[in-house]
């Protein structure tokens, strides 16, 4: 998908089967709204892992931020991995001082996110616990 407002566009492509959400342009009052649109749709098919790709973002202010911790409680109810592509010195210190940095795992290139995304068990799947001493 991808939705084109002024200052702002929204992509989605699949890496290897994860969804990556690309942004670029200004994210503010009057263009967060088709970014948090995709993200919600994106979870509510519960993918194991989601990468948002800011790297081409250049202004983000608290309607971001308000986006993206959004994001982040629907990730945590349906148990998505949630990863930030972020290299911008803007948008960098914008997560940092709402203390974003510290809630989502971030990353410079999107290869290095999808490289982060760990294998989740599978639910009703488990290992055999071991009930004795292995000689």
């Amino acid at each position: 998908m991808q939705e084109q407002l002024s200052g702002c566009s929204v992509r989605t492509v699949h890496c290897d089967g994860v969804p990556v959400v690309s942004v670029a342009g200004e994210v503010d009052i009057g263009t967060v709204r088709p970014l948090v649109a995709e993200l919600t749709a994106q979870l509510n098919r519960s993918p194991a892992a989601l990468v948002v790709d800011l790297r081409a973002v250049s202004f983000f202010d608290s309607s971001g931020v308000n986006g993206l911790l959004t994001s982040h409680h629907l990730a945590v109810d349906r148990r998505v991995e949630l990863h930030v592509v972020v290299v911008r010195p803007i948008v960098r210190r914008t997560l940092q001082i709402t203390g974003l940095d510290e809630l989502f795992r971030l990353h410079a290139t999107v290869p290095e996110a999808l490289r982060a995304i760990r294998p989740l068990p599978v639910p009703g799947l488990t290992r055999p616990q071991r009930t004795g001493r292995v000689r």
